[in-house]
């Protein structure tokens, strides 16, 4: 029994590895093929969603909204008014916003795995998202940009994450990240002193507070750790514990 559990975790292991390995792959046949400039005005953000296919909820995958819980109360009442675009192919690996790709806002769970080791036109992944986070998004790294840090020194931890995708990550049970209306950041070296402290996180914090956020949205600050929180509810909010 103890011999056939280590070889599953072994197989589970080369699974894990085998799609992150065929990610980069992909990645790096389509930057051999695509124009890959860096996402600097809300207007090209514009242009490049309305290149994807968009489905309302009601038309969505039966399989995705059962495994997703989105058919579930009382998701199904935040969910049902949204649409999702629908994301086929390659256009996983589009940037959306400065050097950040629309799959770096993706949830990495079953639904991804299967589309990169595929790369099935015909089939495609679900992605919500409000544009006015990218916008937020791409207004942050403009005035890191303008202050003379480093507008890309962040690592983005989370961004759409379905229900099931949520709860597995510890989230809110009515968490923004569901409606694609919230991102998480991994702060590094921004102001470029060879050091990532909570000198860098308090830079960002700082511009989303009073030049990017305000009273428009969510912040969340989590002393202690290197991890932001911002999103774009429509009205202002601050916490500090996780």
């Amino acid at each position: 029994m103890i011999v056939g559990l280590l070889a599953g975790f072994a197989l589970l292991g080369l699974v894990w590895k085998y799609w992150r390995l065929r990610d980069y792959i992909n990645q790096w046949r389509y930057d051999r093929t695509h124009d890959t400039h860096a996402i600097t005005s809300v207007k090209e953000i514009q242009v490049i969603l309305a290149q994807f296919e968009r489905l309302s909820y009601s038309k969505l995958d039966k399989v995705y909204l059962k495994t997703t819980l989105s058919d579930q109360s009382p998701y199904k009442a935040m969910l049902s008014g949204k649409k999702y675009y629908v994301l086929k192919g390659e256009q996983i690996y589009q940037k959306i916003v400065g050097d950040y790709r629309v799959k770096d806002f993706l949830p990495k769970d079953r639904f991804y795995h299967q589309h990169v080791l595929s790369m099935d036109e015909s089939k495609g992944v679900y992605w919500l998202i409000n544009p006015k986070l990218l916008y937020a998004f791409l207004n942050l790294q403009k005035e890191l940009a303008a202050r003379g840090y480093s507008p890309d020194a962040f690592v983005l931890v989370n961004g759409h994450r379905h229900p099931a995708y949520n709860k597995a990550k510890g989230g809110a049970s009515r968490s923004r990240h569901m409606l694609g209306e919230a991102v998480d950041i991994s702060i590094r070296d921004i102001n470029k002193d060879g050091k990532s402290n909570q000198a860098d996180k308090a830079i960002v914090l700082e511009i989303l507070d009073k030049k990017v956020i305000g009273n428009f949205g969510g912040l969340g600050r989590y002393p202690g750790s290197m991890t932001v929180h911002f999103d774009v509810r429509g009205r202002r909010a601050r916490w500090d514990k996780q």
